[in-house]
């Protein structure tokens, strides 16, 4: 029985590292390193993509709110409309006239349903703001393997423990 020298589990990354080997479990495969095959590890942040994805982000977040602005505005010039109808019709004519009245109460009927939708659609897209990722990357002889996995949680502090675990076990293994 291998004796166990540290060891995270998680649903997006588990690793254990025993006195011999590297147990690397994602969602996508499971690999064991033998620790004489690996010649070192290390964390790699992906920031140009989240840079990428957060300004993707921004510009929707951005389109959306110029709609939902553009749509109150109408809806604003359609209430003076609509009061200043009424009004002069009551000041001017002294009576109560409705022509012309149907076409913006018709039109506020297909803009308050699309001002409610896009202010839903703003809030799910608000929600879905992106993450920082990282890879826990291991260096091989000629090769790197690479496991990516979600920095913004406590995972973050775990696997970078995890990584200077095996890099003193790794530096203990190499001079023997």
């Amino acid at each position: 029985m291998e004796n166990i020298k540290a060891q995270i589990d998680s649903d997006q990354i588990s690793l254990k590292l025993t006195d011999q080997k590297l147990f690397v479990k994602t969602v996508f495969s499971e690999e064991v390193f033998a620790l004489r095959t690996i010649n070192g590890v290390g964390i790699v942040d992906l920031v140009e993509d989240y840079n990428l994805a957060l300004s993707f982000w921004k510009s929707r977040i951005k389109s959306l709110n110029i709609g939902i602005g553009i749509i109150w505005i109408l809806l604003v010039i359609q209430i003076a409309i609509i009061a200043i109808v009424i009004l002069s019709s009551f000041i001017i004519l002294q009576q109560q006239s409705s022509g012309g009245l149907g076409t913006f109460v018709l039109l506020d009927l297909v803009l308050i349903p699309i001002l409610i939708f896009l202010h839903f659609k703003r809030r799910r897209v608000k929600a879905q703001k992106p993450t920082l990722e990282s890879i826990f990357r291991i260096y091989l002889m000629g090769d790197n393997r690479d496991f990516k996995f979600n920095k913004s949680d406590q995972l973050a502090s775990e696997v970078a423990y995890i990584a200077a675990r095996i890099e003193d076990t790794l530096t203990a293994f190499h001079k023997q």
